[in-house]
């Protein structure tokens, strides 16, 4: 779990605010947003929290849907519900102290002022609200009824609390110490006059060919690199942007230092581990001539995986690599053989082979390519176009738009003498087409 918290203090008040990141104790308490001040009188803290399951109203956050930015003395905060639309937990309560710690409270404009001596501050939230009220003799569940009812689950103190209901909402809070201003008034009239808070905004990115950007603010990554993410408001007076860094992680990999727990050999027992640790390989060889498979499992490779690049290092006289498998009658499979001859072919749910364009010598591209030399493989599977690059250098395409989805392994199958093949450092990467 990772916590990042700021704080802005006076001898007299403070705001601190914090943000959990990958959260895995949901028993955690989290106080988002706590700002505080001295007080003759009890419980001297606003606090503002999203509902959490059934427990007790204000107790704690969802720290995964609200996510909280302060500078200064102010902060802003955003919410999104990641539940179904409409669900019953997509709220956010402003928790004001009914105790005598908050001197004098007015509305005006949809902001919520409050006077505690000390400092002011005002609130706002962006999506309609409605007031309650709730004290420590009341019923749990009063406010929030899906609190869970237990004897210890009331509140401590009274709370006046602004509690409004939304998929997506946010809130202003804007505080300062008395002595900034002549009076309470005064406060109220500046934060009116000079604060802004518009919902509406546009998005837009530097980069979409990296990382695009929908109407309603969702990201979606295309390709590694950097992209400024920026949201301006509809009358263009504000702007606020973020730099979005993508980082395309293997879908898969395999060293084979680690066995062959990733793999299905179907009771073939062509497959074994040659070496150990950093010098482990997968090898293969068999005189049978009906094809033995080595696949990663779907718990390791998910068969609805569609576009990605398969990429490895071998040594053979004849083997296949394997595609978009889903079963032994559906997949692609390019067919080294021959020294340098690749042939793509495919398992169109039928038990035949048949064969995607034409054969391809890869010594007329490579100069002296033999198969039984240890080279780099990578092979490119992106919508119904297949790429083959050996030593990084594009040998085959082919195109076809039969089969989908699917795995990646490898076979072997016997034309007569036994076959042999080596395979080291398989690493699946995601593909995905450039908007």
């Amino acid at each position: 779990m990772k916590t990042y918290r700021q704080a802005y203090v006076k001898p007299t008040w403070g705001l601190a605010t914090e943000v959990i990141y990958n959260r895995v104790d949901n028993w955690i308490e989290d106080i988002p947003v706590a700002l505080r001040w001295q007080s003759a009188a009890p419980d001297s803290l606003f606090r503002i929290n999203a509902d959490q399951g059934d427990n007790p109203i204000g107790n704690y956050d969802q720290p995964e849907n609200h996510r909280i930015m302060q500078d200064g003395k102010a902060a802003v905060g955003v919410y999104k519900s990641l539940s179904a639309p409409n669900a019953t937990d997509n709220y956010l309560n402003a928790m004001f102290p009914d105790t005598g710690s908050i001197l004098n409270r007015t509305e005006q404009a949809g902001w919520v002022f409050s006077d505690t001596g000390e400092m002011y501050f005002a609130f706002k939230m962006i999506k309609p609200y409605a007031w309650y009220h709730q004290t420590p003799t009341d019923p749990a569940n009063k406010v929030k009824t899906t609190t869970q009812l237990h004897p210890t689950k009331q509140l401590y103190y009274s709370y006046n609390i602004l509690r409004s209901q939304a998929d997506k909402n946010g809130w202003v809070l804007e505080a300062a110490d008395a002595a900034e201003y002549a009076d309470f008034a005064s406060f109220r009239n500046a934060v009116l006059a000079n604060a802004t808070v518009d919902s509406s905004h546009t998005w837009s990115s530097d980069h979409p060919s990296v990382a695009a950007v929908s109407t309603d603010g969702k990201v979606t990554a295309a390709v590694p690199g950097t992209a400024t993410i920026t949201a301006t408001t509809e009358d263009g007076s504000y702007t606020a942007s973020c730099l979005v860094t993508v980082i395309l992680e293997p879908l898969f990999e395999d060293s084979f230092a680690g066995g062959l727990a990733s793999w299905d050999f179907f009771g073939s027992t062509a497959w074994s581990i040659q070496g150990s640790g950093t010098e482990a390989l997968l090898t293969g060889s068999t005189t049978l001539t009906g094809p033995q498979r080595a696949v990663v499992k779907a718990a390791a490779l998910p068969y609805r995986s569609q576009d990605y690049s398969l990429s490895f290092t071998a040594e053979a006289d004849r083997f296949r690599t394997m595609f978009r498998y889903t079963s032994g009658t559906s997949f692609y499979f390019l067919e080294f053989k021959n020294t340098s001859i690749v042939e793509l072919r495919k398992y169109p749910n039928a038990s035949t082979p048949v064969q995607v364009g034409i054969a391809v010598d890869i010594a007329a591209v490579l100069p002296g390519f033999n198969l039984e030399a240890r080279h780099p493989y990578k092979v490119e599977v992106l919508g119904s176009e297949y790429k083959l690059y050996i030593d990084d250098v594009l040998v085959a395409a082919f195109t076809d738009a039969d089969l989908t989805a699917g795995g990646i392994g490898f076979a072997l199958k016997s034309a007569g003498p036994a076959v042999h093949l080596l395979v080291d450092q398989v690493v699946v990467m995601p593909r995905i087409a450039t908007p």
